[in-house]
């Protein structure tokens, strides 16, 4: 629904606000709109961002997946 994409459209913002580093995609996985944030070489990486959201309260239900990026240096 329009909500579920402004929904997570706002945790994108929210995130990006909080921690301007990162890069927020919001995209449209049937049945549901997702978030996700960051683009990391290494779960481990991937895993410190996470603890840092977790202790802003910004990590409601969020985990770490797996996924394609592109890495810029």
């Amino acid at each position: 629904t329009r909500t579920d994409q402004t929904n997570a459209q706002r945790a994108g913002t929210r995130v990006t606000t909080v921690f301007p580093e990162l890069q927020a995609y919001t995209t449209f996985e049937s049945p549901n709109w997702r978030c996700r944030v960051g683009d990391f070489s290494t779960r481990e990486e991937a895993n410190e961002y996470l603890n840092k959201l977790r202790e802003s309260r910004l990590a409601q239900g969020a985990i770490v997946v797996k996924s394609e990026v592109l890495i810029y240096k």
